[in-house]
């Protein structure tokens, strides 16, 4: 084989190298952006679910909610499970 035909054939493999690899990173970033977007899911439905519940917590101390809210009534107390209100009894 002449100069000419080693060097073609050494650039041909040397391409074929660099091909596989950026195809092997290529696949490594698509995997990395997956997992990246299902955490960002996870994410967004964990702080909805939070959200949710925070939510639900400023509705049941909402003045509106019970016509005004006060701990110190002992029915209130015994209906929100707060452990001081057994204390007199």
């Amino acid at each position: 084989m002449s100069e000419e035909s080693n060097a073609i054939n050494e650039l041909t493999i040397g391409i074929g190298i660099a091909s596989r690899a950026t195809t092997e990173a290529l696949l490594a970033l698509q995997a990395v952006q997956g997992r990246a977007v299902e955490t960002a899911k996870e994410t967004r439905d964990s702080l909805d679910a939070l959200c949710g519940l925070l939510q639900t917590i400023a509705e049941c101390v909402s003045p509106g909610r019970y016509g005004g809210i006060n701990e110190r009534d002992p029915e209130f107390r015994v209906r929100h499970f707060i452990p001081e209100a057994h204390e007199n009894e």
